[in-house]
């Protein structure tokens, strides 16, 4: 099914399906659109599938209960009633209207349906009263409305709560398997710690890598030519890193394999590193500029491979961010 087909099919059962393509990802939800309701997949199928989903919640809650009468019998009911009564005043038919129709008491009605969570809005406040009071077709509109958004953001977390459990089962499995390898039983509990961990957030463009010169050991130097990768430092210049593009290293064709598995693993020293920037004492021209890690004596920088993430950075090194350049 295309994109287009989708979108049409899910509309037809009042469900939104928008596409965005800076991060190519599909936005699920039902109408009047609300971000606590809203559901993102990168996957087609996911999103029908999750749209249908939607819509059924939303047919299912919407159903009148035995005795119940839904809006628009209710209106229809009104204005029956004021056609053939129009003579009489409208407080009285109001008093006869709640005297015949005297159904749950004010307040258990009122709670039955508050919004989820939180305080409601002046104008839900309101229309939940007028409906305790014995109610107009628009209150019973907007309580309804309230009851179907709480059953959808209920089913919505449970939805992204499974998810998230069952990345976390396989990593937790894994984890207990090693500890009853290691200690020769298995783990009797469970327990969570919490770690400070500061990132920094904050970086001063230096230019797009074009190369890193490596050493794999004394005798294995190697060309590194990541694409669309940025390289950028710390505020105080003391730190090179590298931000976006491609950054994955083939280990198993470098022939570091047998390092793995690891989380974390070095590639090799850094000899030199070729960028592409503009500054000002070259009149802010394009130009291409290589370093040289250690030409003054220092020492060389380290390039070091997450492996989970895909992502290299350095280590070590004598190096520092200056105006006139990478110095040692």
């Amino acid at each position: 099914m295309t994109r287009a087909d989708a979108t049409k099919q899910l509309k037809a059962l009042g469900v939104r399906l928008t596409y965005d393509r800076g991060v190519e990802e599909y936005r699920v939800n039902i109408k009047p659109d609300n971000e606590a309701t809203a559901y993102y997949t990168p996957d087609l199928q996911d999103a029908i599938g999750t749209g249908k989903a939607m819509a059924a919640h939303l047919a299912k809650s919407s159903q009148a209960k035995p005795g119940q009468v839904k809006p628009a019998q209710v209106k229809k009911r009104k204005a029956k009633k004021r056609a053939t009564n129009p003579g009489r005043p409208a407080k009285k038919r109001k008093a006869k209207k709640r005297a015949t129709n005297p159904g749950r008491p004010a307040k258990k009605r009122a709670d039955m349906l508050r919004p989820a969570a939180g305080r409601p809005s002046p104008r839900v406040g309101k229309a939940l009263k007028a409906y305790a009071r014995g109610g107009t077709a628009k209150a019973r509109d907007y309580a309804e409305f309230h009851q179907r958004r709480k059953l959808l953001e209920s089913w919505h977390k449970n939805k992204q709560a499974g998810r998230r459990r069952n990345a976390d089962d396989d990593s937790l499995s894994e984890v207990q398997a090693q500890y009853e390898a290691f200690h020769g039983r298995a783990s009797s509990k469970t327990t969570d710690k919490d770690s400070k961990f500061f990132v920094r957030q904050d970086f001063a463009e230096i230019g797009k890598l074009l190369d890193l010169y490596v050493w794999l050991d004394e005798d294995s130097p190697v060309l590194l030519k990541p694409r669309g990768v940025h390289v950028v430092t710390s505020g105080d210049g003391g730190s090179l890193y590298f931000q976006g593009g491609d950054q994955e290293i083939p280990i198993e064709a470098l022939g570091l394999a047998r390092f793995l598995p690891k989380d974390y693993i070095k590639i090799g020293d850094v000899q030199t590193i070729a960028y592409h920037s503009t500054k000002g004492f070259h009149h802010f021209e394009p130009t291409d500029y290589t370093h040289d890690f250690g030409e003054e004596g220092g020492e060389l920088p380290a390039l070091n491979y997450d492996t989970i993430n895909k992502l290299f950075f350095l280590t070590g090194g004598s190096y520092q961010v200056r105006p006139e350049g990478i110095t040692n």
